[in-house]
């Protein structure tokens, strides 16, 4: 029988699930303001998009300190991900 050692490798899914959360390369992206940048890019108003937050249909919006911002692939994203779902319906 063998001993109650602990295998320190790491199984596949627990290799996969750290590439999941592994960040995204930013190197060629922009860090837009909230609101001035970011409803502009998005034309929408900011209580619209404070109450998308609120509810967590804006995940692409974040926080650091007191400040919300965007990057800007995530933005063109949501925005792409609307448009397809409109075409779907």
């Amino acid at each position: 029988m063998h001993s109650s050692s602990t295998d320190t490798r790491k199984s596949p899914t627990s290799r996969r699930s750290a590439q999941a959360n592994a960040a995204p390369d930013r190197a060629d992206d922009t860090l837009l303001t909230f609101p001035d940048e970011v409803c502009a890019l998005t034309r929408m108003e900011e209580a619209t998009l404070r109450y998308k937050r609120h509810r967590g249909e804006a995940e692409f919006l974040f926080k650091m300190g007191k400040r919300l911002y965007a990057w800007k692939s995530d933005c063109i994203a949501y925005i792409e991900a609307h448009r397809l779902a409109d075409q779907q319906d």
